[in-house]
């Protein structure tokens, strides 16, 4: 029991060590895009005539005042 655990504790730390580096890199790349996508995703509103409509308000602020860093 006690090498079982140890060794799905080992397939954890693997799998961190190797998705933490492209995790961090996306949110220090562009983290206000990415939380206002999220946001636009997050928030549809059903208009009165049943069509979908996407709250696109944060995601315009931040593309147009917060530039992508390249």
């Amino acid at each position: 029991m006690r090498t079982l655990i140890l060794f799905l504790l080992f397939v954890f730390l693997y799998l961190l060590i190797s998705w933490l580096p492209s995790t961090l890199l996306l949110f220090t790349r562009e983290p206000f895009i990415f939380l206002a996508h999220l946001y636009t995703i997050n928030n549809n509103v059903r208009l009165c005539n049943g069509t979908s409509k996407h709250e696109t308000h944060l995601y315009t602020i931040f593309t147009e005042f917060v530039p992508l860093r390249t």
